[in-house]
């Protein structure tokens, strides 16, 4: 679902719809769909929370949460175990814009349970919490955590390296929401590579990007496509090939302290360029005016200002003409559809296949950029009362003054707090597969899917500047489980 803040406008009867542009018929309840929200290829299997043990992770010290695996079968985590700054006492605090200072922190991997092994880095991991890459001693791994086998792939030629911005993912790998195909970076005498993993059988596919610095490759989450954005020329006449990359002043690391504020500007690069491929076959190929990928669906913009959706095959289907001037707000992988805005009278619709229907609502301020729809997204704009759209019933929900509980895709970066199982909300443990809640008795880092959090081994067990001290534990609610249905009306 996604938050759009916009303008009703009235009409001289009264009526608060607004008109439908000529170009797009009225979105109908004929055009809702089952929202799937996952395939089933990544859904997660749990078992009753009774049956999941306790895990203990990480050592008496100063502990910060790095990432976890949806399943708690791996946890990341940084901790300072010795007294480095020479004061008597291991202690860490808080720092500017989600720094940490005190003594060295160093980052910690468990797989299951224990003190961890040290690791360098977290580049990324596969969803379903089965395959993880990391950089150990300086070495680019990728890590199948069920039959514990690594693979090496620096031997291999893979670059780990990472960029200096602190808001997208890491450069060096990416999976996608299925956990079957991982993409990475080679470096060749020729040149750049992007490799394509098909993880079950651990063949690679080599890909040739766009001429120039090959500044990123990822595989879009739905895993039909495999993109690289390159910098083919300098275009800013500063004598080197630069990539557009946003500055903040947001710490950068694995392990953040809290942040309560951080201020962010844009170092103008050179103009980069994408191109794509089939993530299954084909060969890379340039993408004029790319804008995202939604799905089966990688959308461009014409030089006219048309958006277009090109298929895997390379067909190509109009989807918002120019006369709209189309930015697109938001995508919904899931049922492939995106919300888009006209900049040529404020007109909110919904495109996808098939499907190209305007929504009661306008909006005069369309930002640049789009959001990933999970569950509740948020999208800025100027004035004017606020709507909730759901891509998947094409239609606007009335706000009503609460949020429902987020619809969540497994990540090991996003919200730690809830899982397709259930999560924590306001001090209770909502477990929607069993329609029980608790009440929870201490600070909650993670859940996971079996029904267990990531808390201090003891709830009083926190630093002073409050951070938690280790060990973590995951374990079940201690409170008493109590039935949706007996819960007041």
């Amino acid at each position: 679902m996604l938050l759009v803040v916009a303008g009703a406008l009235a009409s001289p009867g009264g009526d608060a719809r607004a008109p439908v542009p000529p170009s797009f018929p009225a979105c109908t309840p004929a055009h809702a769909v089952k929202h799937p929200w996952l395939a089933p290829a990544v859904r997660l299997r749990y078992v009753p929370t009774r049956l999941a043990p306790p895990l203990s992770v990480g050592t008496p010290h100063p502990i910060v949460l790095a990432a976890s695996s949806p399943d708690a079968r791996w946890t990341a985590f940084c901790q300072a175990r010795k007294d480095t700054d020479g004061n008597g006492h291991v202690a860490l605090r808080e720092g500017m814009h989600g720094s940490i200072w005190g003594d060295d922190l160093h980052l910690y991997l468990a797989l299951d349970a224990g003190p961890g092994e040290r690791i360098d880095d977290i580049v990324a991991g596969s969803p379903d919490g089965r395959y993880l890459a990391i950089v150990r001693h300086g070495s680019f791994r990728l890590l199948d955590t069920i039959t514990r086998v690594e693979r090496d792939l620096s031997a291999l030629g893979a670059n780990a390296s990472n960029d200096s911005d602190p808001v997208e993912a890491h450069r060096a790998g990416s999976f996608d929401d299925a956990g079957t195909r991982f993409v990475w970076i080679r470096s060749t005498p020729c040149g750049p590579r992007v490799m394509v993993r098909t993880l079950v059988h651990g063949r690679d596919r080599e890909l040739k990007p766009g001429d120039g610095m090959l500044h990123r490759a990822w595989i879009d989450p739905a895993g039909h496509w495999v993109l690289a954005r390159t910098i083919p020329r300098d275009t800013n006449g500063d004598g080197r090939l630069t990539p557009h990359v946003a500055w903040t002043s947001l710490a950068r690391g694995p392990c953040l302290g809290p942040i309560r504020s951080y201020s962010t500007f844009v170092r103008p690069g050179d103009v980069a360029e994408v191109s794509a491929a089939p993530s299954a076959a084909g060969p890379m190929t340039p993408v004029p005016g790319f804008v995202t990928v939604v799905g089966r669906y990688l959308i461009r913009r014409l030089p006219d200002g048309a958006l277009v959706a090109r298929t895997t095959d390379g067909a190509e289907e109009l989807w918002v003409p120019s006369d709209c001037q189309g930015e697109v707000l938001a995508r919904a992988i899931d049922v492939e559809r995106v919300l888009v805005a006209c900049r040529m009278g404020g007109a909110v619709t919904v495109q996808g296949p098939a499907l190209h229907c305007a929504l009661p609502l306008r909006t005069a301020y369309i930002p640049t950029g789009t959001a990933t729809v999970e569950g509740t997204a948020s999208v800025a704009a100027g004035g004017g009362s606020s709507a909730r759209v759901d891509l998947a019933g094409a239609t606007v929900v009335p706000d009503r003054g609460h949020v429902a509980a987020p619809a969540v895709r497994p990540t090991i970066w996003g919200n730690r707090l809830f899982t397709e199982r259930g999560g924590v909300s306001d001090g209770v443990w909502l477990d929607f597969s069993e329609g029980t809640y608790a009440v929870v008795d201490a600070r909650v880092l993670a859940v996971d899917v079996h029904g267990r959090m990531l808390r201090a081994a003891r709830a009083e067990a926190e630093e002073p500047s409050g951070f938690a001290w280790g060990p973590l534990v995951w374990r079940r609610p201690s409170g008493a489980l109590r039935h949706f249905a007996d819960a007041a009306p």
